[in-house]
């Protein structure tokens, strides 16, 4: 079931891009889908611009059946769909920020019941997400 709404998904998602992208100078635009984490997942793991480190962290994180992907990009990159970075969010939490995972400016954060985790990461631009639920 899904409890978040897509506005409190965008919001916390921008929330949160507007605390990690301190050093992107330039207008950033962001694209929120709703996706199943099975199907997000297969796209991670087909997705040949993105870098292995950043795949394997991705796949490897839980995440619940429904998921909100929020996509970073600068408008040349979304032209070409492409994203700089994303932030991914639990759509099924009915209370709370509901923060999984971001991956934005050369770090990535997971989130856990218990603690968050940083972990440095080199991230190129990606190909974009293109399975969203329908």
């Amino acid at each position: 079931k899904i409890y978040m709404e897509a506005n409190k998904a965008q919001s916390t998602s921008l929330g949160l891009i507007k605390h990690l992208a301190t050093d992107i100078n330039s207008p950033v635009f962001i694209r929120t889908l709703l996706a199943s984490s099975r199907s997000f997942k297969d796209s991670v793991a087909l997705n040949k611009e993105l870098n292995q480190d950043a795949k394997e962290l991705l796949i490897s994180t839980p995440m619940p059946k429904f998921i909100y992907v929020t996509e970073v990009s600068t408008k040349q990159q979304l032209l070409d769909k492409k994203a700089m970075g994303m932030v991914i969010l639990d759509a099924t939490e009915p209370q709370g920020t509901g923060i999984i995972a971001a991956m934005l400016g050369g770090r990535f954060l997971a989130h856990n019941l218990t603690s968050l985790t940083a972990i440095d990461l080199n991230l190129s631009p990606f190909s974009n997400y293109q399975s969203n639920l329908r």
